[in-house]
């Protein structure tokens, strides 16, 4: 069994801001945006573009289900900022690529609906192409406290249990649109129609989104001490920048019982 340990969701690199933790934990899985500009609703060809998207996919085996932009995706309430209803109520003023940040459709990915993640750059598909049924993604982010400037550090936020992994880079089977296994079709490497990803798809029992973040480095992207302890850091340098990692098997059981037990 191995464990992959992959960044996820919005931060300084990615959407130019990060997602909201409280001091108990609880926090708001606010994924990275839609790099083409055409996915904001304020680009003059957006409504095109989402129509075409629409009616590819009605040819072939669904409707989509509704994409939106973060200022209409609404989130669980917290009692603690009770005017804060949706996703992009936390993104502020910001702008990407040219457009406000809180106007893009975000790239649900990973989603935790039907539990899949997809991988279109070359070298995470290929690392991503070579998980076994049992193996494990472990998904982090860069959290802050709400409406502050400075992540206080990297957490991990859910992990995948692998069920079975699709693979359609070049040379192996071809992404047929035709006939998309239910399983995936709600992944967006399928959703804004990539021709190479690699999708893993996680087992539903095993496979969860936590409720209470659990922190892996301080503000400084240092891993915690008793991390490194509990689970035998294998690796040289001690930070974490966002990056991903394959532990190794002697290493796997110990994070694994970190994750499953969390929460």
């Amino acid at each position: 069994m191995r464990i992959y340990i992959v960044p996820i969701g919005i931060e300084s690199s990615t959407g130019g801001y990060y997602a909201p933790i409280l001091d108990d934990g609880r926090f708001i899985f606010i994924p990275i945006p839609e790099t083409n500009p055409k996915f904001s609703v304020h680009h003059p060809k957006h409504q095109e573009f989402i129509f075409d998207l629409e009616r590819f996919h009605k040819r072939f085996h669904k409707n989509l289900y509704n994409l939106k932009p973060y200022n209409e995706i609404s989130i669980k309430p917290w009692p603690e900022f009770t005017t804060i209803k949706k996703q992009g109520d936390f993104l502020g003023k910001h702008n990407y690529n040219g457009y406000p940040l809180n106007s893009y459709i975000p790239h649900f990915d990973p989603e935790f609906k039907t539990f899949t993640y997809g991988e279109g750059s070359q070298n995470k598909a290929k690392t991503l192409s070579s998980l076994k049924e049992g193996d494990i993604l472990a998904f982090y982010m860069s959290l802050m406290p709400p409406f502050k400037n400075k992540a206080k550090g990297k957490f991990i936020v859910g992990y995948f249990t692998i069920e079975t992994i699709f693979d359609y880079r070049f040379g192996n089977q071809k992404l047929d649109y035709k006939f998309i296994d239910n399983r995936i079709k709600n992944n967006m490497h399928i959703i804004r129609r990539d021709e190479e990803p690699v999708i893993a798809v996680g087992k539903k029992s095993e496979s969860r989104l936590f409720e209470h973040a659990l922190q892996f480095t301080d503000e400084k992207w240092e891993i915690l001490p008793n991390i490194i302890k509990r689970i035998d850091w294998q690796f040289k340098t001690k930070k974490l920048i966002r990056g991903t990692r394959i532990l190794k098997e002697e290493n796997s059981e110990k994070f694994k019982e970190l994750i499953i037990t969390h929460n």
